[in-house]
């Protein structure tokens, strides 16, 4: 495609970049409305997709990446076959986003971005239509070691400003360091999930060298629209930020404990007193002022669920899913059974069921997206057929729904199906991180 851009009243404040077709607009303009991609309810105009929306109208790879992702969504949702060519915009994204790698003067926004959106695409597409997650993981990984961004975003601004740990061309501001950082931790989380399954791993494992480091980037990428917008970013908006700030923190802490099982996983059970250090360390960020408030207001009985309820529901039931994945890691070979061990495992599931059932009960296809981890886990540790069945009947992503199918079916003796065997069985059935992942991601 040649790559000049046309002016239309779509893009208006956007630099020329792309000839686009009416379908590509039509594509476009869908990207604005619905910037969410089913992760996030942020308002898209003033979201971090919007902000990308910048992005790719100054690169070629951004751009197609979108456009494949975009695509790839509507496909899904609408099952409007007009737009399709998902492909071709992914492939020669794909191609541009190498090149533009392999470049020293290559801008990491603008890579960590189409790294963002291939992701996207591909989250939607069968295992035998994408390239590999670990595939994907050891792209990520080896431009983050090699452009050594890890290093800068994980030192304070004054340190940062005084050791240039990253040689380009442009300047870090303070919006641009946050956007890099936004971009990174959301890959993160797609890492860690993906590292569960023993699909990629090596950029999640590199971020979370030390606790210290992956928290700091988080930190970090808190303000990336805030000083994105600056002035112009609404009152309103800012309140809300300010309203889902421990929620999101919340799913960060949850995401960034899992990848820390993760690293165990080669040799479980768990170490005796490695778990109990995380047990410990998961009643402490449940007590924990302002987060507490967060499984207050996941409590709370109110059908009306508004973007801070939807938040608090999903960063709680991401918590819950994390206390069962480690219950199962932490399990000796005689505790396999379903009436052994199980200690308080039970009732956490009960109240993760009540809260997805609440929670889904607005018929939110967003929430439903985010909330399909937290429903795996809760499908393989209940053995409630008429629950189990509910939960099938919930699972969207279809890899993720044949993977709990089999380990129920495996379960259905009694006995609780190891860990190593729920990964192969993941791996098995072409499970792919699915939408829960993205906290900010709107």
């Amino acid at each position: 495609m040649d790559m000049e851009l046309a002016s239309t009243g779509l893009l208006t404040n956007l630099p020329s970049l792309v000839t686009l077709t009416e379908a590509e607009h039509q594509a476009l303009s869908y990207y604005q409305k619905e910037a969410g991609f089913g992760f996030g309810s942020k308002t898209p105009a003033w979201s971090t997709h919007a902000i990308l929306m910048r992005t790719a109208s100054k690169s070629a790879a951004v751009l197609h990446l979108l456009l494949a992702a975009t695509f790839t969504e509507i496909s899904r949702r609408d099952g409007a076959t007009i737009f399709g060519n998902a492909e071709g915009h992914r492939k020669l994204g794909r191609r541009l986003l190498e090149e533009t790698m392999a470049s020293p003067q290559s801008d990491p926004v603008e890579v960590m971005a189409s790294f963002w959106f291939l992701y996207l695409y591909q989250r939607r597409r069968p295992a035998k239509e994408r390239m590999s997650y670990k595939e994907l993981s050891k792209l990520m990984c080896d431009y983050i070691h090699n452009r050594r961004l890890y290093d800068m975003l994980s030192l304070t601004e004054s340190e940062g400003d005084e050791t240039p740990l990253v040689t380009v061309n442009q300047a870090w501001s303070p919006d641009r360091r946050a956007l890099l950082a936004r971009l990174t931790v959301w890959l993160f989380w797609i890492d860690a999930q993906s590292c569960f399954q023993g699909e990629g791993g090596s950029m999640a494992r590199l971020l979370a060298a030390t606790s210290r480091g992956i928290h700091n980037l988080y930190e970090i990428s808190r303000d990336a629209l805030q000083l994105h917008w600056a002035s112009q970013y609404p009152d309103d908006e800012l309140i809300d930020d300010l309203k889902n700030a421990s929620a999101l923190e919340l799913l960060h802490h949850t995401w960034a404990m899992v990848q820390e099982i993760n690293e165990e996983v080669e040799s479980l059970p768990l170490d005796p007193e490695k778990s109990r250090d995380i047990k410990k360390r998961l009643e402490v960020l449940r007590r924990r002022y302002p987060i507490s408030s967060v499984f207050r207001l996941s409590e709370s009985a109110s059908r009306v669920r508004d973007r801070l309820m939807a938040n608090s529901d999903w960063a709680a039931a991401n918590y819950y899913a994390l206390c069962i994945y480690h219950f199962r890691c932490s399990l000796a070979g005689e505790n396999h059974g379903f009436f052994s061990g199980s200690e308080n495992i039970d009732a956490m599931v009960a109240g993760l069921l009540i809260l997805t059932q609440k929670s889904l009960s607005t018929n939110d296809e967003g929430q439903l997206d985010r909330l399909q981890w937290p429903l795996f886990w809760a499908g393989i540790e209940t053995t409630d057929q008429f629950k189990q069945t509910w939960i099938l009947e919930k699972m969207s992503s279809h890899g993720l729904r044949d993977a709990l199918e089999m380990i129920m079916l495996e379960q259905s003796d009694g006995v609780r199906t190891n860990m190593g065997r729920v990964r192969q069985i993941c791996q098995a059935t072409g499970w792919s991180p699915e939408a829960d992942i993205g906290a900010w991601a709107s």
